[in-house]
């Protein structure tokens, strides 16, 4: 209109680690025009997105309810799971949905996922904090049955992705906690395989290594076939994964601490 400037500039999102929605209630221009009723009672009316609810509980760390016709959901509990709309029949068209697993008191969330994009499981995953957002989105065209995941809480681990580093138990050279269940998953692009040499190694020992010991094993899930368990101070031999997912597991029990371990995997 004559006499009117737009007001918009570019700036960084803080979307709160959320994709953007451009119909978001939650942004509106400097100048945005009032929007009147006739009469007295309050009668605009405004439809609130998903990610506009999602959002709020993120600023105010409470719960809230979704409407029925919102796939997207708070998962606040230690463990849990959550899947694809009318799953397993296929999900509909258009659909955009987030599930936001908020754990407290824990610093890892540990997912096993079903089914990603095409057909087949897909590797774990393991979180570097207490929260995670998971997406789902379909198109106008085909449909199909979708997918099924679960998530659990566990004390420490990381998910890795860069060609080399280094995997230590918690507190290394350090001695351990008690009571923990740790989990690493190394992910290498597909056709590389992962290689694991043992640096240093001492945890506390046992016959059949059944109170704190470490597991390997050559895929990205705990039933992926595993060499282990070990503990003492056993030499661990060196590892090469048959394809590009390894999964560290280790755990300890409520005795003992010692310095664990420090192991480095390349790819």
């Amino acid at each position: 209109l004559t006499g009117e400037q737009g007001n918009f500039g570019k700036m960084n999102s803080k979307n709160l680690g959320l994709p953007y929605d451009y119909s978001s209630v939650m942004h509106y221009g400097a100048s945005r025009k009032e929007l009147l009723c006739a009469g007295n009672d309050f009668c605009c009316s405004f439809k609130i997105e998903c990610t506009d609810i999602i959002k709020v509980f993120i600023l105010f760390n409470t719960v809230w309810f979704f409407p029925s016709d919102c796939c997207s959901s708070v998962l606040p509990k230690p463990k849990g799971s959550f899947s694809s709309v009318n799953y397993p029949s296929p999900y509909p068209n258009n659909s955009n949905c987030l599930w936001l697993i908020r754990i407290r008191r824990s610093k890892v969330i540990f997912i096993r996922r079903k089914k990603y994009c095409g057909r087949g499981p897909l590797p774990s995953l393991v979180a570097s904090g207490s929260t995670m957002l998971v997406e789902f989105a379909s198109d106008e065209s085909i449909t199909a049955t979708g997918f099924r995941a679960s998530y659990n809480r566990v004390n420490c681990g990381a998910t890795f992705r860069d060609s080399k580093g280094v995997i230590t138990s918690p507190n290394y050279p350090n001695k351990y906690p008690k009571n923990r269940a740790c989990f690493w998953v190394i992910t290498s692009p597909v056709g590389y395989k992962i290689s694991l040499k043992m640096l240093s190694f001492e945890l506390e020992y046992s016959d059949r290594c059944i109170y704190d010991y470490l597991l390997i094993h050559d895929g990205s899930r705990p039933m992926s076939p595993a060499v282990g368990p070990y503990c003492g101070t056993e030499k661990v031999a060196d590892f090469t994964s048959t394809g590009n997912f390894v999964l560290v597991e280790f755990h300890s029990d409520l005795v003992w601490e010692l310095p664990g371990f420090a192991m480095s995997y390349t790819f």
